[in-house]
């Protein structure tokens, strides 16, 4: 599916640069992009190759994490969820805007204590990644510091990629 949906993209750029450069076109092709205002060549290229529909994982995302945003909420109370979190790096930025807004207040302060301690504790590690770069230092990195820079763009941007060591 991957492979077609490159193909089928590489081959929409392709047809513009070749409309662009005046060469052959198909007259589907032609047709589709003159059906779009002149002077947007970019937003016309952009909606050839966008998606064409809403993600139905991406539109389900709120109901399936709602019941575990309940849950995180639930268990702060209890001792072994509370030290499972803390070896954690936490929450992403995103999740723990979500779980705040349906936290009660007391919830909502001990998930911001939580939270900020881990964040401080990401923060740490980046901090020394940038030491060790500094052009005075010359120190080997842990795995932990090699791969923090990624850690926290997922954990500041909500990010779902995966994280591998490199």
């Amino acid at each position: 599916v991957s492979r077609d949906l490159l193909r089928a993209m590489t081959a929409e750029l392709e047809a513009s640069a070749d409309h662009r450069r005046g060469e052959n076109v198909k007259p589907f092709r032609l047709a589709a992009l003159s059906a779009f205002p002149a002077g947007k060549s970019g937003a016309r290229l952009a909606a050839k190759i966008e998606p064409q529909a809403g993600c139905p994982m991406c539109a389900a995302r709120p109901q399936i994490e709602q019941p575990l945003i309940a849950g995180l909420l639930q268990n702060l109370d209890d001792p072994a969820f509370v030290a499972a979190f803390e070896v954690s790096e936490g929450l992403c930025r995103n999740h723990v805007a979500s779980a705040l807004r349906a936290a009660d207040s007391a919830a909502a302060q001990q998930l911001a204590t939580l939270q900020a301690q881990r964040w401080r504790a990401v923060e740490a590690v980046l901090d020394e990644f940038i030491r060790k770069h500094d052009y005075r230092f010359n120190e080997d990195m842990s795995d932990d510091e090699r791969t923090i820079w990624l850690r926290a763009l997922r954990l500041s941007s909500g990010w779902l990629g995966e994280v591998r060591s490199q």
